[in-house]
């Protein structure tokens, strides 16, 4: 088996639908998270099989959550403009799979409906101003993946 070169999330971008003024915030990205799962459900009975549990797939779900970069500049409208407040968008998160981010041509992306559920704000003496936001999306995402 070929052993697989890892990629750097360095040019990872999150979009956040239509608000004006948000992809600002979210340029910046320290680190981004996408979780996918999916649900089960026990099916097991007094006459399964040598009482072994028996289980069926259920419902899909996934979670993305950020760390966001932003400079002292922005934390007034961070506070007044978050998107915490507006209703679901979609929200496209893109990475770029080269390692010269400097001219990004073959991104691929993941997009789904979906709204903030948390947005925590860190601004630490001698550190840089960070969110931490969690997003809850909702519906059936489109994935493309590189060309």
């Amino acid at each position: 088996m070929a052993a697989v070169a890892g990629k750097t999330g360095g040019n990872a971008k999150i979009k956040f639908g239509t608000a004006t003024g948000m992809d600002d915030q979210f340029a910046q990205l320290r680190s981004v998270s996408l979780s996918l799962t999916r649900g089960e459900a026990d099916i097991s009975h007094a006459a399964s099989a040598n009482n072994w549990r028996e289980f069926l797939p259920t419902m899909h779900e996934a979670t993305m959550s950020a760390e966001v970069i932003f400079d002292a500049d922005q934390f007034p409208s961070v506070i007044t403009s978050t998107p915490i407040m507006l209703a679901a968008e979609v929200i496209t998160l893109t990475w770029d799979d080269q390692d010269d981010t400097s001219a990004p041509t073959n991104n691929a992306t993941f997009a789904s409906s979906g709204f903030i559920t948390s947005w925590e704000t860190s601004a630490p003496y001698d550190g840089e101003m960070t969110a931490n936001v969690e997003f809850r999306l909702t519906g059936v995402p489109t994935f493309t993946p590189v060309a």
